[in-house]
């Protein structure tokens, strides 16, 4: 689990659900990775290569979240939850991710 709080900038959250693909890892490479060439990408490179394409888009927004955090603003990310951020220009945040589950 992690607590984020902007101060400066913004941030982009791609979000989803561990439910949704704890059974079903294939689900998962599909959404993250591009099956045709199985590299690790940037989630710059993700945004503009993968998320447009096949079913990402509709699958996000049906079952995820993709939303933007500004300064002053806080967003929890639920322990498990698969996830992207993408600082868009200067940003400055602060993070904790301990002692906000009772896994930790």
């Amino acid at each position: 689990a992690a607590l984020n709080i902007v101060l400066f900038g913004k941030k982009r959250w791609i979000l989803y659900d561990q439910i949704r693909f704890a059974e079903n890892k294939t689900r998962l490479k599909r959404m993250t990775r591009d099956i045709n060439k199985p590299i690790q990408l940037t989630t710059p490179e993700w945004i503009r290569q993968l998320y447009g394409k096949d079913e990402r888009m509709e699958e996000i927004r049906k079952h995820g979240h993709d939303c933007v955090q500004g300064p002053g603003e806080m967003l929890y990310v639920p322990r498990g939850w698969a996830h992207m951020v993408l600082n868009i220009g200067d940003t400055v945040a602060v993070v904790s991710e301990r002692g906000l589950d009772n896994s930790i």
